[in-house]
């Protein structure tokens, strides 16, 4: 809709819209990263946030007020607060480094239901799950510590099928 579009940039299609942005079109070799930048005060202005295909740490990420918030690397994993996985190859992984909480768990309602974490395991696959066996680990908690040189494990609860899971029921300790 060239004569009326909707927005100032509208990209539109009956079919598959595509929008490339292309950062090294010299094929230099240099490391070039793709950007789309939200600015309040013009083109002049800081960017106040930017979506980024960072060429050089092959990542892709959201940065906020000039600080990078998220992270997703080449892995597929998700970092939040971090560019780089910090010896944990965990999927999700969340970095604070100063005062404050990394993961808030919180429900507010007039209830007696408590804020959870869901951990679940099954054999099989996703598509076609089965029960898990007896002594199965169904989940755990580990809590690491810095020794000067690597994070080394301090502790860790840990969740396990007590017995086969029958009909409607999972024993654990």
């Amino acid at each position: 809709n060239t004569a009326d579009p909707a927005a100032t940039l509208e990209v539109a299609s009956t079919g598959t819209a595509t929008l490339n942005i292309v950062a090294d079109t010299d094929n230099d070799g240099a490391n070039n990263d793709s950007l789309i930048n939200f600015r309040t005060n013009g083109n002049g202005g800081t960017a106040s946030a930017v979506i980024k295909y960072d060429e050089s740490q092959t990542n892709f990420g959201i940065e906020t007020n000039g600080t990078r918030s998220l992270s997703i690397d080449s892995s597929q994993r998700v970092l939040i607060n971090a560019t780089s996985t910090h010896g944990i190859n965990a999927n999700l992984q969340v970095r604070n480094d100063s005062n404050g909480h990394n993961l808030e768990v919180l429900r507010s309602n007039d209830s007696s239901n408590p804020a959870r974490i869901w951990m679940g395991k099954s054999r099989g696959s996703s598509g076609s799950p089965s029960a898990v066996n007896d002594d199965d680990f169904l989940g755990e908690v580990r809590a690491r510590g810095y020794d000067g040189s690597a994070y080394r494990e301090a502790a860790s609860v840990a969740f396990v099928a007590d017995a086969t899971p029958g009909s409607s029921s999972c024993p654990g300790r």
